[in-house]
């Protein structure tokens, strides 16, 4: 007799190798403090920068940080959460986000100036360009909104098509997955726990060992893929729950869909909902998985025993 193969084991080096690499990613933080002296650009993830008179750069981004130009600015000036002082010369828009401004005598602003609060420039300051107050807060609010629905309709979409494919061409380890998210609850919680921890940070140890970064990064941008069919499964699990055989599973995925889609609609609930889904899936893909292997490996010991003696 030959072993059991159920497609569910197909998605075990999925799940389960990211859990053998190693924790942690570590995430370097750019700072600057000193310019240069050619029209390079500054880029400066977090840290106060100076640009002392008599030195020049090129364009100057700072993320997180206070700036003081007492020098040329031969670029653009774009700051983000920082206070700004200008005394030197800007060749390009001096623009400010989150920050105080403060424009003094005798300096110069070539292109425009665009500050998300009132700034405060000195009578003999010199702004070629136009000096405007943006209200940032509702330009990000409004593009967040936006990005937040695409996003909604993005994994939505992904999971329904993810879901009807898998149901299409692997529909026994979708039955099994649903059934051992009902049967076996306390083993597919505590499992969906491990594995939604578990890889990212051994994702997180292989990159840190650097032997392992081409696989740790490969598991982490492969990550969005498993929540999403994690969170296929766990819409099915549901579904399947609530609309029972010999109704086809693909009006019981449906229905399992529209219910974890809707539910994630909800503010603040939405992405407790997301993520239970993802730890619940999570959980009964590698519990059906575990049995399958394990209903294989016994029907093969059971097939390679001799026949009982006849009398």
């Amino acid at each position: 007799m030959r072993p059991i193969r159920r497609p569910v084991l197909l998605f075990v080096p999925v799940l389960l190798l990211p859990v053998l690499m190693a924790i942690g990613a570590t995430a370097a933080l750019a700072q600057a403090t000193g310019p240069g002296t050619a029209d390079d650009a500054l880029v400066v993830i977090t840290g106060r920068v100076e640009i002392p008179a008599g030195d020049r750069v090129g364009d100057v981004i700072v993320v997180d940080g206070d700036v003081t130009v007492e020098g040329t600015v031969s670029g653009d000036l774009f700051v983000v959460n920082g206070d700004v002082t200008i005394s030197g010369t800007v060749e390009g828009t001096a623009t400010v986000v989150n920050g105080d401004v403060v424009v003094s005598d005798g300096a110069t602003i070539q292109g425009d100036l665009t500050t998300g609060s009132t700034a405060s420039v000195a009578p003999g300051a010199t702004i070629g360009g136009e000096q405007r107050r943006v209200d940032f807060d509702f330009v990000f609010g409004r593009a967040a909104i936006v990005g937040a629905i695409l996003t909604w309709i993005a994994v939505a979409v992904s999971m329904l098509v993810l879901g009807i494919l898998f149901l299409a061409f692997a529909p026994r380890a979708a039955e099994a997955i649903a059934t051992t998210a009902v049967t076996k609850i306390g083993p597919t919680i505590g499992w969906g726990f491990a594995m939604f921890f578990g890889i990212p940070i051994a994702a997180g140890l292989a990159i840190v060992t650097l032997v392992g970064i081409p696989l740790g990064v490969a598991v982490l941008l492969a990550m969005a893929l498993v929540y999403a069919f994690a969170g296929m499964a766990a819409a099915y699990a549901v579904g399947r729950a609530l609309v029972k055989p010999p109704t086809s599973r693909f009006v019981s995925y449906l229905a399992g869909w529209a219910i974890l889609a809707g539910a994630t609609l909800v503010p603040f609930l939405g992405g407790l909902v997301w993520i239970a889904a993802i730890v619940y899936g999570l959980g009964a893909i590698t519990v059906s998985a575990w049995n399958a292997r394990r209903g294989s490996v016994e029907v093969a010991s059971a097939a390679a025993l001799p026949p009982p003696p006849t009398s």
